[in-house]
């Protein structure tokens, strides 16, 4: 309860505020109370309340000398600048988003099994390919269960790039090519044909 009688407080904040901006300006480390009242956001302001709130939650100290004069304490700075902190927030004009492009290049191997993915299924009809019918395809003269597990890796990869999407059924694994794997591939033929 106690930041919330202090914010709702306007002449308790702007009390902190002279105090902390005298104090970082090294004008002095007190400011007596009289002088604080003649800073524009006090003229004609009774302030006693303020003054006692500061004191009591240890934000400002007081001598009650000729003048009582005021010091703002270590918290009180503390308190002050989370205020202009907020403020910064607040007021401080929108920035642009800056935004970041990734580009992955795909290794040859990559994307020859995109490629074989993306054909096997238009041959298909189908759009899913099995995953043991990939790897047949990619490794014909090689030991499926070892070659499997790498297959398994780069249509992994693939699909974390959006390329392809997995769909078991049973203990079978079938993939097909997404959107923009599509366009991948048809981006890869038009280099090809611009190459030749």
């Amino acid at each position: 309860m106690a930041l919330y009688d202090i914010l709702k407080d306007r002449e308790a904040v702007n009390m902190l505020k002279v105090l902390y901006d005298n104090e970082m300006g090294r004008k002095s480390y007190s400011m007596p109370l009289g002088k604080i009242l003649q800073e524009p956001p006090f003229q004609g302001r009774v302030v006693g309340r303020s003054v006692e709130l500061l004191e009591r939650h240890d934000l400002i100290a007081m001598d009650l000398g000729e003048q009582k004069n005021l010091c703002i304490t270590e918290r009180g700075k503390r308190f002050i600048q989370l205020i202009d902190g907020l403020r910064e927030v607040l007021t401080e004009q929108q920035k642009p988003i800056k935004s970041v492009r990734i580009e992955y290049s795909l290794t040859q191997r990559e994307r020859q099994l995109l490629t074989i993915i993306y054909q096997m299924g238009r041959e298909l009809g189908e759009g899913y390919v099995g995953l043991r019918a990939i790897t047949v395809e990619l490794y014909p003269y090689e030991d499926y269960p070892r070659k499997s597990s790498l297959v398994s890796q780069y249509v992994g990869k693939l699909e974390k790039l959006h390329l392809v999407e997995k769909k078991k059924i049973g203990r079978n694994i079938f993939i097909t090519v997404t959107a923009r794997g599509k366009e991948i591939v048809q981006e890869q033929y038009m280099q090809e044909l611009a190459s030749k």
